[in-house]
């Protein structure tokens, strides 16, 4: 027999089958009674016991079907959840003895059983003779506050699959409609010259920064630096640098003055520097040549050193065998540096959707479209479109342009949940997920996808997955629920805590609280459930259900009233829970549920 793991309550009934002469002073005890769903389960011990002398005679056979139905006779549902046999054979001396029987149900809830009975349908056999006894009425059922349990749809919006769908999370995009861009350019200059030679000005990067120049972006600062190499003597090696960094801002000042930069052109626009000496440079030309390791293991130490300018170029200059000898390690340090920094103005959001709908339209084709917008331009392009379907076009030509970029794929599984394809959208996720394995945000939308496809125990692997990855408060009401839905109350409790602010996490806190009896525990999430949403009534209720418990009958009056204020319908399901079974008849209830 299954074993019930807990007792919440034992109701003890005296048969008492007045007229058939059998049983008389028989009791039996059903717990819990009122019975209970938990696990979308109903358990039961029943325990029976007949005294002496009862009339239960040798020969003779009892046998009572334990069934689940309407007592009023209004409805003909019936459940039959079990049989209790009880014979002589098994006790032989029950005339002088009595006998003590037990059995235990587990049953199946179906919605079907609620404002049922536990009902005992018994008959007495003895010689060939059957005698059909009176029905007992064991325990009503059930009380079924497990069931109040909120679930992720709720958790994501009331209106089903729908709420689920606007929860699904897209990634973000960094789209900006100023761009910071830069333009370095180098002016390279002869041994012992600081002037720019005329043949510089023909250099690529040279004509780029000129052209940059001419656009007039908005510049936001320009760096320059002078350098000279490290031979010869220190002194002239600083006037060179100096002279070159002057000669290089002399032709830029030159230029932007011609573009119309003059407003720039302050002490805060340039940052100047110069490096007199260039020893990094010569360090990490020198480490492209053939020079033994050795050498330039030397050569490192003796720039480390601190040795004096001049005293440190000796040294390193005999190492390689004269200056003479790495003239081409030497030439390219002699140079001055520009980086001009600046912001492009990007297209106006007019002119962005101007593309999208060529692109939509079938005027802009998709090579032109990904020519025309920057990558994040996508993003922020669909994010303007009022139609998802649009939307949709758009983010599958991402996918296209740009394949292994996960958030298209992850936004395309959004888009899909909205517009009702719950199928397609887990596709995408799966994409997404193949692209960026185990991302606790793209778990969450395969879970929740999961749960509006009716499968939650896949949600829940996804959710778990999520979990055991970062511990979202989106993944913990998920397994939450779970653990809630299976009665397992203190697990899911952690859970809804963790849970936070997702919408419905208090009031589910507070109910497995209270189903795990945390009394204190409970009060403090259903009350923190109603700060949250003052117009909850189903929290108010919950609070009652606790006063109903703890027999506090303010606790339980006054919120059952604020329940019934916020939904009618709660005085309605008040006057049949079997949680205020012992207060339908009080006035203080009655007058709560406005009856």
């Amino acid at each position: 027999m299954n074993r019930v793991p807990h007792v919440l309550a034992v109701g003890a009934v005296a048969l008492g089958l007045v007229g058939c002469g059998t049983f008389e002073g028989a009791r039996v005890n059903v717990s819990p009674n009122p019975l209970e769903v938990h696990a979308d389960t109903v358990k039961a011990s029943i325990k029976g016991s007949i005294p002496p002398e009862s009339g239960f005679k040798k020969g003779g056979a009892y046998t009572g079907a334990l069934v689940m139905k309407d007592t009023t006779g209004t409805r003909s549902d019936k459940f039959t959840v079990g049989t209790v046999v009880l014979t002589s054979d098994q006790f032989p001396d029950i005339a002088k003895e009595g006998a003590v029987t037990s059995t235990n149900i587990v049953t199946r809830f179906d919605p079907k059983m609620d404002g049922t009975y536990l009902v005992a349908e018994n008959r007495y056999e003895r010689n060939g003779k059957i005698t059909d006894l009176p029905d007992f009425n064991l325990a009503p059922c059930c009380i079924t506050t497990s069931r109040l349990i909120r679930t992720s749809e709720y958790a994501f919006g009331q209106d089903g699959t729908r709420g689920l769908a606007e929860s699904i999370q897209t990634f973000p995009y960094d789209y900006k409609q100023e761009v910071a861009v830069q333009r370095d350019a180098k002016f390279q200059f002869p041994k012992n010259i600081f002037k720019i030679q005329k043949d510089q000005y023909k250099n690529e990067d040279i004509i780029a920064i000129g052209e940059f120049i001419k656009a007039k972006y908005n510049a936001t600062k320009v760096d320059i630096q002078g350098f000279a190499s490290p031979e010869g003597p220190f002194a002239r090696n600083q006037f060179l640098s100096l002279n070159r960094l002057r000669d290089t801002q002399k032709w830029l000042i030159e230029q932007l003055k011609a573009a119309g930069y003059e407003s720039y052109l302050d002490s805060n626009f340039f940052s100047i520097s110069t490096t007199d000496e260039d020893w990094d440079g010569f360090k990490a030309n020198l480490d492209q040549t053939s020079y033994p390791e050795e050498t330039k293991r030397q050569i490192i130490e003796i720039v480390s050193a601190g040795y004096d300018e001049d005293e440190k170029e000796a040294r390193v200059m005999a190492l390689v065998g004269g200056k003479n000898r790495v003239e081409a390690i030497l030439a390219p340090l002699r140079r001055a540096t520009i980086r001009m920094f600046a912001t492009i103005q990007a297209r106006t959001p007019a002119e962005t959707d101007a593309l999208a709908r060529g692109f939509l339209s079938g005027s802009v084709s998709s090579d032109s479209l990904k020519k025309a917008y920057q990558q994040e331009e996508y993003f922020f392009a669909a994010s303007r479109m009022s139609d998802t379907k649009d939307q949709e076009k758009l983010m599958a030509e991402y996918t296209k342009a740009y394949p292994d970029d996960f958030r298209g794929y992850n936004n395309l599984g959004v888009l899909a949940a909205k517009n009702g394809k719950p199928d397609q959208a887990f596709e995408y996720f799966s994409e997404a997920n193949k692209r960026k394995p185990n991302d606790p945000k793209i778990l969450n939308n395969m879970a929740k996808t999961q749960m509006m496809r009716g499968k939650p125990e896949d949600a829940v692997v996804n959710a778990r997955g999520s979990y055991n990855i970062q511990a979202t408060p989106e993944a913990a009401y998920v397994l939450g629920v779970e653990h809630g839905q299976r009665a397992r109350y203190t697990e899911a409790a952690k859970m809804f805590d963790e849970a936070g602010d997702v919408k419905g996490a208090k009031f589910n806190a507070g109910l497995v609280k209270l189903l795990a009896n945390d009394v204190a525990g409970s009060r403090a999430s259903f009350e923190a459930a109603t700060k949250q949403d003052p117009n909850d009534a189903l929290a108010y209720y919950g609070l009652a259900i606790l006063g109903a418990r703890n027999g506090d009958t303010n606790l339980m009056v006054t919120n059952l009233r604020q329940a019934v204020d916020k939904d009618a319908k709660l005085g309605e399901k008040a006057e049949k829970d079997l949680e205020f079974k012992s207060y339908w008849n009080s006035a203080e209830f009655k007058a709560a549920v406005k009856r």
